[in-house]
């Protein structure tokens, strides 16, 4: 027997590896690395049997391409969350650059979607506190060129995400106006 490590690139939130390994194959996480003492006729990739899961809940993920996050493969759907701080009325959110379709919600109230840029929405704010939340969903494009490789799926496709930059205008109110 012997013993190699496998670097894993967890996606954000993940609160369990899965690894289905070959009889006599032992196997140990330990946060980023996966040691794996193996068997004769089993060493490398012919150590697993299945692919390595992972189970996630929520987690922080910073702007940028999912792919770079630890979501190589993923076609589905990321909620971007945040709380800003404002006077109540009309404000305008520009998510800047954008790869997929995005839903936009102030508050609970929906504000539209985009499927092409300009990805801008009219919002409406409440005095104090408003939560803030963005949904991008991706094609099946970085999905099937995972369990698949095709010329079919173009670089570009399997690049998703909210890049940014992210501005919200909202107009000055003058205090002292009647």
């Amino acid at each position: 027997p012997r013993t190699e490590r496998f670097l894993l690139d967890p996606p954000p939130g993940v609160t369990g590896v899965s690894v289905d390994v070959a009889d006599g194959v032992e196997c140990v996480v330990d946060g980023g690395e996966l040691r794996v003492t193996t068997v004769p006729g089993r060493q490398s990739g012919a150590a697993f049997t299945g692919p390595v899961r992972f189970t996630c809940g929520p987690g922080r993920m910073p702007l940028g391409d999912w792919e770079e996050h630890g979501l190589a493969g993923y076609s589905g759907g990321v909620r971007y969350r945040a709380t800003v701080t404002a006077q109540a009325g009309p404000g305008e959110l520009d998510l800047g650059r954008v790869r997929g379709t995005a839903e936009v919600t102030v508050n609970g109230r929906p504000c539209g979607i985009r499927v092409c840029s300009p990805y801008v929405f009219d919002v409406e704010l409440d005095d104090g506190d408003n939560a803030v939340e963005v949904l991008v969903l991706g094609t099946l494009a970085p999905y099937f060129d995972e369990i698949s490789p095709t010329h079919f799926v173009f670089a570009g496709q399997r690049v998703t995400g909210l890049f940014g930059p992210v501005r919200l205008r909202v107009a000055m109110v003058d205090p002292h106006a009647p």
